[in-house]
């Protein structure tokens, strides 16, 4: 298998899932730090076996601060269609920090399925970053299915950024299960063509003085369709909560289409709780301004989606990542290494 990782300046843990499966040289030279667990099996709950699957769970023990990240990432290789299903679980001992870059990327054009199911687990006063990377051929389906459980001032930063694909979706399931949890979960989706997105956030505030935020942007082109569902529950004893929801989109044809149903459930009476959901299309007051200052059309509409789109990735905590992800973006919004000549977006492989 030809592969090789493209963020540039990103010294982190490597692991390889080939079709959903363990890559042998990259478990055999895999060398987690002290205080990391990865643990291969056929079922997560538990997770006893020590077979060659694509299921495993990764354990961080208690007063673990895992200095680099780890990289997992799936790589779809294959000349006939392929289904696949594999599943991890995440458990962040006490007082643990992680760091998680999961990719999911395809080698050709091959119409496959991929499903994967996530479980995470943040013990009290732990923390987990985890950025997911959707970056599949345009004839491809990925279901990616996450649920968290978070205790005690556990912390989670999520980012979604779904870059290709043909039909992508987006299921996050957040529980706090115990007071002063907090929860960052952010998410771009770039699209063009017939390309179909869904994101579906449930976050549940079931303690007191919870903290929550979701962010999610998206830039649709051609006849892209997106579809965005996010639902914050707020239990009846769960006073002194603050939940942010927030999801803007940009349009740049006629014929692509955003669906946007943000929804509060509130049963607390001492709570901070907003949302808010737009869809429009680019400033022509800006673009008009960008145009007085001798800036070319084109190169003004990208500047505008970038900035836009910039919202979202100024958040990434991992420079290394981040600069990738800003290259990406901009490289996608100038048109680069597209497919056809209709693109807008490019497809970067």
């Amino acid at each position: 298998m030809k592969f090789t990782c493209k963020i540039k300046n990103l010294d982190a843990y490597l692991l390889i899932l080939h079709n959903g499966v363990f890559d042998q040289k990259s478990i055999r030279h895999f060398a987690p730090p002290k205080g990391v667990k990865i643990i291969p099996c056929r079922d997560t709950r538990p997770c006893v076996s020590t077979e060659n699957t694509g299921n495993f769970r990764i354990e961080i023990t208690p007063n673990t601060i895992v200095e680099k990240p780890l990289q997992l990432i799936n790589v779809i290789d294959t000349v006939e269609p392929l289904d696949v299903v594999h599943a991890f679980e995440i458990v962040v001992g006490q007082g643990s920090s992680l760091s998680l870059i999961h990719c999911d990327e395809s080698m050709n054009n091959v119409k496959n399925t991929i499903q994967t199911n996530v479980s995470i687990e943040l013990k009290s006063h732990s923390s987990l970053q985890y950025y997911n990377l959707q970056n599949i051929n345009n004839h491809s389906t990925l279901n990616n299915q996450t649920e968290v459980k978070q205790h005690e001032h556990s912390r989670l930063i999520s980012h979604t950024y779904t870059l290709n694909g043909k039909i992508l979706n987006k299921h996050q399931h957040i529980d706090f299960t115990e007071e002063y949890a907090n929860s960052d979960v952010q998410g771009l989706y770039l699209l063009d063509k017939n390309q179909d997105c869904f994101h579906r956030i449930r976050l549940n505030h079931n303690q007191p003085n919870g903290r929550s935020n979701q962010l999610f942007k998206g830039i649709l082109d051609d006849s892209a369709r997106a579809h965005f569902e996010g639902y914050v529950f707020v239990e009846k004893h769960a006073q002194k909560t603050e939940a942010l929801q927030n999801n803007k989109n940009l349009l740049l044809t006629d014929k692509a289409n955003v669906q946007t149903h943000p929804f509060l459930e509130i049963y607390a009476d001492d709570v901070k709780c907003s949302h808010g959901a737009t869809i429009g299309q680019l400033d022509e007051d800006a673009l008009f301004y960008s145009r007085t200052r001798g800036i070319p059309e084109k190169q003004a509409k990208t500047l505008l989606m970038y900035a836009f789109a910039h919202d979202v990735v100024r958040n990434v905590h991992l420079e290394p990542l981040r600069e990738y992800l800003e290259n990406l973006i901009k490289r996608r919004l100038n048109g680069e290494n597209i497919t056809c000549e209709n693109c807008v977006f490019s497809c970067v492989r």
